[in-house]
């Protein structure tokens, strides 16, 4: 199963990239502008689409208003272009408006930003997707009947080649990117020396009768509407890293070349929209475009040329959302370095792209594409919100900023992000009074929602790296007293039972849990048989019963009780995970019990020796394994200690080289006996480099290999999410290692509360 999992992943993702390697596939300012700028180009296709159909309820006499309207947008435009180009000199690591608002505004201010942010992401994509999906349709109906379907499936592959890395994505997007940019470019060109010359033949004019007056709130609405122009400038100051050297300036000048393209083809549009006489009405009924009515005025609707212009829009379309697919999973790489995400989106994927994050933004996507049924009119409504509170609080902080640090020209970067932030603080407002009610307030809502249980996960990681610092020796224990579990298969609680006694403890145990009386008799006369002296007593059916023996032993922090295992293993996987449901019940109970240590004994019948002729092991072997220097690792540590094994080494397995030199430090300054081996994996994996050191030791049927692994106690199940999904990696691979112990040392965090109700079942 492992081996088919791998092939299907080289298969999507390709070969593994060294670490070693991020600088050759950090992307080019060329390709930066095709992998971080699809969504906010592709809005020119169709910002002014919807400040016209707003308009049109005045009358086509109105429609000339989005010339001026346009113009508005694009002032608020190149005051976020500006702003943001400050923000990312000034915040060359990444992190965008969050990490300005977090530096100037506060962390709780910081986090209402993050959470805006991400979900605005979410919405991209989804908005994206589903536009390009019904345009599609509009072509192809079956597309139209199975628009989710099809929407999902465009997520997908676009999630795919995100995988397979930025430098990789970026070749993929940049033929649609640049295409897009050379049609639209070309046809604004042609069409606007037509219309200085007087060439150019107009459209007959729309017939278009008012509905209501021309009042400052249907303009602030048509405003509102070319406003999501801006949607998607932000990504770059969230992705600065992914540039190549020197990655602040190549960010900031990709981001102003950025402005200018989006303001040239935003204004061109709009203006030839009025010179052509466009009629929004037909574009909003029958999937008419105002740029596809533009490219039929311009080129006429069966040239060439128009055909290129009508695939290239569409191809961008769909492809908006990458910009999304860069700008989340670099956000949240950030928020997880600062503990406001679980650690596990920082990490980077085979592709050195971060791949948990990408992984995320699509599962979510396709969420939000299912329960609004991929229709784009839905989900319009919701999006904006996100990413103007990001705009208008990241540069309030900016002027907080200079006004702190008081730099050289500080006086004028402070107008110009105090312009900025008032400016965008009013589309802020405009956007929420103009939607609320058509759904913006599910957002509304949303995003301090997300935002409060952000912060408490903030406050939970805190708390545990207070809970995790060293502050005094820890002391030595024994590991004295030890209950082993009996197994169905009478060779495998032999085994359990003999690597027990290699440990050797002063009070050994062997419990029957959930047996029958009949078949009980039949194993105590089987283990009879074998020699074994030991007494097999019986407790209860529940999981308290269990619990409340081994904690009859009065186990403590010094003195723990350690639980053995038999853990009999299938070659199938799933057949494995059907039968150890009971296992898996058991071990769950005892990580949530402070001072028990849960040792699991693999046992393959095909593989072992009759029960007779199963031996303690000759040699015992144990590492232990070392993520980072803290409490839980060197109590871990004693534990090892305590078994008395032949030989002890702690291995950490080091996937950014930059951690390796502070790990050695604090590992010498502790001086604890057993040196510290740092493994170098410049795949990002653990797995690999930790089966070469376990097989390096030898396991066998005379010798075996423990892995300790210290383990977290938390307090509340959705805590559980934040910690232990390397560990529960780890231990699932090993289940399938012969020879091979794994060893659970628990660490409490707040008390280590355990979950008294499921132990009555």
């Amino acid at each position: 199963m492992q081996r088919i999992v791998l092939v299907l992943k080289r298969v999507l993702v390709g070969k593994p990239v060294s670490s070693y390697a991020e600088l050759e596939h950090r992307v080019s300012k060329k390709v930066a502008l095709a992998v971080f700028s699809s969504d906010a180009l592709s809005s020119s296709a169709y910002a002014t689409d919807v400040m016209l159909v707003v308009l049109a309820a005045a009358g086509a006499g109105a429609l000339w208003r989005s010339v001026p309207i346009a113009f508005g947008v694009v002032f608020v435009l190149s005051v976020v272009i500006i702003s943001y180009r400050i923000a990312i000199r000034a915040y060359p690591n990444g992190g965008g408006g969050y990490a300005v608002a977090s530096d100037n505004l506060g962390l709780k201010t910081g986090v209402l930003v993050a959470s805006a942010l991400l979900i605005d992401y979410v919405l991209t994509v989804a908005v994206s997707v589903a536009a390009a999906v019904k345009a599609l349709g509009a072509a192809l109906p079956a597309v139209g009947e199975n628009r989710v379907g099809v929407a999902v499936g465009v997520v997908i592959l676009i999630t795919v080649a995100n995988l397979r890395g930025v430098k990789e994505a970026g070749s993929f997007f940049a033929f649609p990117t640049y295409g897009f940019l050379l049609s639209m470019g070309v046809m604004i060109l042609i069409g606007l020396t037509r219309v200085f010359t007087g060439t150019h033949t107009p459209l007959p004019p729309p017939q278009i009768e008012a509905e209501q007056a021309l009042t400052m709130f249907l303009i602030l609405k048509a405003f509102a509407g070319g406003s999501t122009a801006l949607t998607g400038v932000e990504a770059m100051a969230n992705a600065v890293p992914a540039f190549r050297p020197p990655e602040a300036k190549n960010a900031a000048q990709t981001l102003a070349v950025l402005g200018v393209l989006l303001a040239f083809l935003f204004i061109g549009v709009t203006f030839l929209a009025n010179a052509y006489q466009v009629d929004p009405v037909a574009a909003e009924l029958h999937g008419k475009t105002v740029p596809s009515q533009i490219a039929g005025a311009v080129f006429g609707v069966a040239s060439p040329m128009f055909y290129v212009i009508q695939f290239f829009t569409a191809l961008i379309l769909f492809l908006a959302a990458n910009t999304a697919y860069a700008g989340f999973p670099s956000l949240a790489s950030v928020l997880a370095r600062d503990r406001i995400l679980p650690r596990v989106l920082q990490n980077r994927g085979d592709k050195l792209a971060y791949s948990n994050g990408i992984v995320i933004l699509a599962a979510l996507a396709c969420l939000a594409l299912i329960l609004y049924e991929a229709d784009e009119l839905k989900l319009i409504n919701l999006y904006v919100i996100g990413v103007f509170t990001d705009f208008t609080l990241s540069q309030t902080g900016l002027v907080k900023r200079w006004f702190r640090l008081k730099t050289p020209g500080w006086r004028r970067f402070a107008l110009l992000n105090a312009i900025g932030a008032v400016t965008t603080f009013v589309v802020l407002i405009i956007q929420a009074t103009t939607k609320f009610t058509a759904g913006a307030w599910q957002v509304i809502i949303l995003i301090p929602l997300l935002a409060f249980l952000l912060y408490r996960v903030n406050r939970h990681y805190v708390r545990v790296q207070d809970e995790l610092k060293i502050v005094e020796a820890s002391p030595r224990f024994e590991a004295n007293k030890v209950i082993v579990l009996v197994s169905p298969l009478m060779g495998a609680t032999v085994k359990a039972y003999s690597f027990a006694r290699s440990i050797g403890p002063k009070v050994m145990r062997v419990v029957a849990f959930r047996v029958p009386e009949r078949r009980l008799q039949r194993i105590r006369t089987r283990w009879t048989e074998i020699g074994i002296k030991n007494p097999i007593e019986a407790t209860g059916y529940r999981l308290r019963d269990l619990v409340d023996y081994i904690r009859g032993l009065d186990p403590q922090p010094d003195d723990p009780v350690t639980l053995v295992i038999p853990d009999p293993q299938h070659p199938n996987p799933l057949v494995q995970l059907s039968q150890g449901r009971n296992l898996l019940r058991i071990k769950g109970a005892f990580l949530a019990e402070p001072n028990v240590v849960v040792v699991s004994i693999p046992f393959r019948q095909d593989l072992e020796p009759e029960p007779e002729q199963i031996r303690a092991p000759r040699r015992l072997s144990v590492i232990v394994l070392v993520a980072s220097v803290h409490r839980a690792t060197v109590r871990a540590l004693r534990y090892a200690q305590s078994l008395n094994p032949s030989e002890l080494k702690a291995v950490s397995i080091v996937t950014n080289p930059e951690e390796a030199p502070e790990l050695i430090r604090r590992w010498e300054e502790l001086d604890l006996e057993v040196p510290l081996e740092v493994v170098d994996s410049p795949y990002r994996s653990i797995i690999p480099p930790l089966l070469k050191e376990i097989r390096s030791m030898g396991p066998s049927q005379q010798d075996a290999v423990a892995v300790v692994i210290p383990e977290f106690i938390v307090s509340h199940w959705w805590e559980q999410l934040l910690h232990g999904q390397t560990a529960l990696m780890i231990k699932t691979t090993l289940l399938f290692e012969p020879n091979v112990v794994v060893i659970d040392v628990p660490f409490p965090l707040k008390a280590g509360r355990t979950r008294e109700d499921s132990l009555d079942q």
